[in-house]
């Protein structure tokens, strides 16, 4: 399995239809390469859940938001303390600072 196969399987859990099995994924690309590969999962699901009536689709998520890239020290601290202010406590505790 590559890399863009194992991140569009692995990335969002899959949203469930009565018989429907969706799986969100990022990009145009992931939808492309799980087709090429769609009877294959269809099989394994079948069989795996004992049920002929299956059916598996994928859909492109739309983002949002667009996902902000941190560059710098300075950014990814800020966004770290933003996710945990337990962070900010320990750099004053013991004096630390960014170079």
């Amino acid at each position: 399995m590559g890399p863009a196969l194992k991140q569009a399987l692995t990335t969002y859990a899959p949203e469930l239809d009565k018989e429907k099995i969706i799986l969100p994924v990022e990009n145009i690309y992931q939808h492309d390469k799980l087709k090429l590969i769609h009877p294959y999962i269809v099989k394994r699901l079948r069989i795996g859940l004992n049920n002929k009536n299956v059916i598996f689709e994928t859909r492109v998520v739309e983002e949002i938001e667009s996902k902000k890239l941190y560059y710098t020290d300075k950014e990814k601290l800020e966004y770290m303390i933003e996710k945990n202010p337990k962070i900010l406590k320990l750099i004053q505790t013991f004096g630390l600072e960014l170079k």
